[in-house]
């Protein structure tokens, strides 16, 4: 997998891209992230992603991939959200 983090925003927005092949399939997932003001001094993190499966994979199982794609992609922003907090 190739990943990409770009359009980049400083405190405000960032879209990452994730690119990933094998023989005969691929997927293309797509993450846009907006970071808000939700008062009292905190930060609300805003996330959507949209994902593409193609080939043999999309035939035997693009749900499940679709679903994995998501949950990864929501595991990784809710990281990303933790160490961002910590550093502040």
């Amino acid at each position: 997998m190739d990943v990409e983090l770009y359009d980049i925003m400083d405190g405000r927005s960032a879209k990452m891209r994730v690119r990933g092949k094998a023989p005969g399939s691929a997927i293309d997932v797509v993450s846009n992230l907006q970071v808000n003001d939700a008062g009292s001094g905190g930060t609300q993190l805003n996330w959507s992603a949209t994902s593409e499966v193609s080939g043999t994979v999309a035939n035997v199982g693009a749900r499940l991939m679709e679903g994995t794609a998501r949950k990864l992609t929501e595991q990784f922003w809710t990281d990303f959200a933790q160490r961002v907090s910590q550093e502040g």
